[in-house]
């Protein structure tokens, strides 16, 4: 059968259509893994964000607190690490407060109760007396070169002993039978920042005081103290079901009587709450006050 030219026209068409359609599928191919990767770091950039202002208002209600707790008008607020949880809108709420006087100083308490404090940590009665020593003869001010006898063996430490006060409590990650532990337990039981060879039952964390009603003997431990000097203030803030979160944690130090100063940034702490739970928190009102509690709730909706 002769080829007419309607039959000529019609095949050239049919090879540009099939042709055109190659080209939609190689820019396809080319744009679509473009766009999914734009719109994931969209993603995950509105999330960076939002964390960051989740983070500021944590921050503000640090600051809150931290008035509050130096200035003495926080007197009904539990001040040995207890969660504090309220709601405003679908903003949720955990504050923390631990008085130092509570915690134990590793500049100042004596091996027996440093001691105690290791066994909090889970230490065994031998490791934690020998960590104890560790501890006394990290923090020794004896020169390295004086003949006084360290009985403690130096390789226990990573990098030997200092023979300086602790500046910070997670260099006892250096000492090796306190590696492995994670740096918010061993804040949630040291300090360097009370300046007291004592601690309060009163004030204690949960872990602490446990261990402590069982040692009762420690002459170091008693129960209760006024002069606190140092806390930690810690807030979480979790919008929602929606899973983000921010948080601040400070250790602050009372100046002047009633100011306070930031010295130092704890760990992040986790904010463990089903859905159940949080439905039935209660207002922030009496945590934080009307004023806060309103901003809180415009931030919220927002």
């Amino acid at each position: 059968m002769p080829r007419t030219r309607e039959t000529v026209e019609l095949g050239s068409s049919g090879f540009a259509l099939v042709g055109v359609l190659a080209f939609l599928l190689v820019i396809s191919a080319l744009v679509v893994p473009f766009a999914v990767t734009a719109k994931t770091k969209l993603l995950i950039a509105n999330n960076e964000i939002e964390h960051e202002k989740l983070s500021l208002l944590a921050m503000g209600l640090v600051n809150v607190l931290s008035a509050a707790v130096t200035s003495g008008t926080a007197a009904n607020l539990p001040l040995d690490f207890s969660p504090m949880r309220c709601r405003a809108d679908n903003l949720l709420v955990q504050a923390q407060v631990q008085d130092h006087n509570g915690l134990i100083d590793l500049n100042a308490a004596e091996p027996p109760l440093l001691a105690l404090g290791f066994a909090a940590l889970g230490l065994g009665p031998a490791d934690a007396s020998k960590t104890a020593s560790t501890v006394v003869a990290f923090r020794n001010s004896v020169s390295a070169f004086s003949a006084t006898d360290v009985s403690t063996d130096q390789t226990s430490v990573r990098g030997g002993f200092k023979r300086a006060p602790f500046e910070s409590v997670s260099e006892l990650n250096d000492i090796a039978t306190l590696s492995g532990i994670p740096t918010s337990r061993l804040h949630g039981v040291f300090t360097v920042n009370s300046r007291s060879g004592t601690t309060s039952t009163l004030h204690a964390p949960d872990i602490v005081r446990n261990t402590i009603r069982a040692n009762a003997n420690v002459a170091s431990i008693v129960a209760d103290k006024s002069d606190s000097r140092a806390y930690t203030v810690s807030v979480v803030i979790r919008r929602g079901a929606s899973g983000l979160v921010g948080d601040a944690g400070y250790v602050i130090e009372r100046v002047g009587g009633r100011d306070f100063r930031l010295v130092t940034r704890t760990p992040a702490l986790a904010f463990d709450l089903d859905s159940k739970a949080a439905d039935s928190l209660g207002g922030c009102d009496e945590l934080f006050g009307m004023e806060t509690t309103q901003i809180l709730r415009e931030w919220a909706n927002g």
